[in-house]
């Protein structure tokens, strides 16, 4: 397998800062690079946030899936903390803007729960609650030519749920996916895939990592981890908890041809992943980090391919 030149890692110039970024709990700004906006998230201590933001992306690209670009950052505060995290540009250029999916949700049903962190993970956020707001008179991507077999916004939902349930991505909640809308000419669109921090077993510790690739107690193995994964969907309001991703995955599936999706999955030659993740630099993540988010990849792909 070839070496490939590692990720360089962009550093944010410490007066940087333009506006906060609201929505969330991180450590966020908004700043200026070459004529855009660009968003800065700093990555909670302890976590491999960052490196799983660059990695989704790329497996995203590889998949095809129409995605935010993101790259490997630092930021000094002005308490002179050096700060790792992740740069992405906006994706909601003029004339458009972004709607979330809370928002959207919100114009359907008024009783749907408000926005903010006590709401973010909702029963009422349900894969038809999804879907409803996916169908009268929303178009593809912004820019995104789709692949052979995939037509419409819910089948290229339904490849964001094929890739939470390849990384084991835990936080496709409501404020995760939207639209891009354009007020003035009456457009909407799907939003590109974005905000995978919570995948690739980014927030384990080193210690649970080498531990889980060790052993032989398969309630304590890699399919057993990633079997506990939970995502923020739910097949109703009345369920307890959220599905997981590979069943959220799967119940869209059975409304929605992702037939395409998971012809693309299959054809991902297996030192790809491997590929992705050597271009991370040493310093950004450690070995151990590094074997566990291959392992989540080589066991999902399994259980998503052996399920089709």
């Amino acid at each position: 397998m070839a070496t490939l030149t590692p990720w360089s890692v962009f550093r944010v110039p410490d007066d940087a800062p333009v506006s906060a970024e609201t929505l969330g709990t991180k450590r966020k700004f908004w700043f200026d690079r070459d004529g855009l906006k660009w968003l800065f998230k700093a990555t909670r201590p302890g976590t491999g946030e960052h490196w799983a933001e660059v990695i989704v992306a790329e497996l995203a690209e590889v998949l095809g899936l129409p995605h935010a670009r993101y790259e490997l950052a630092h930021w000094r505060d002005a308490n002179g903390t050096d700060l790792a995290g992740s740069v992405t540009p906006t994706f909601a250029v003029e004339p458009h803007e972004i709607v979330h999916g809370n928002e959207l949700l919100a114009d359907i049903d008024p009783s749907y729960p408000p926005a903010g962190a006590r709401y973010v993970r909702t029963r009422e956020h349900t894969l038809d609650a999804v879907s409803g707001a996916l169908r009268d008179g929303v178009g593809l991507p912004v820019g995104w030519s789709p692949p052979a077999g995939v037509q419409g916004p819910e089948q290229v939902f339904g490849g964001y749920l094929l890739l939470d349930a390849w990384v084991s991505n835990t936080d496709r909640h409501h404020e995760n996916w939207g639209l891009l809308v354009d007020q003035a000419a009456g457009t909407r669109a799907l939003a590109p895939t974005f905000d995978h921090a919570s995948s690739l077993g980014a927030h384990e510790s080193d210690h649970n990592r080498a531990r889980r690739l060790a052993t032989n107690d398969p309630g304590f193995q890699i399919p057993a981890f990633v079997g506990k994964a939970r995502s923020a969907l739910y097949a109703s309001p009345g369920d307890k908890h959220p599905l997981s991703p590979i069943d959220a995955f799967r119940a869209w599936a059975k409304r929605v041809d992702c037939a395409a999706w998971l012809g693309r999955l299959a054809a991902v030659d297996p030192e790809t992943p491997a590929r992705i993740v050597d271009r991370v630099p040493a310093e950004e993540m450690s070995g151990p980090e590094r074997a566990f988010a291959l392992a989540i990849l080589e066991c999902n792909k399994g259980r998503i391919l052996r399920a089709r």
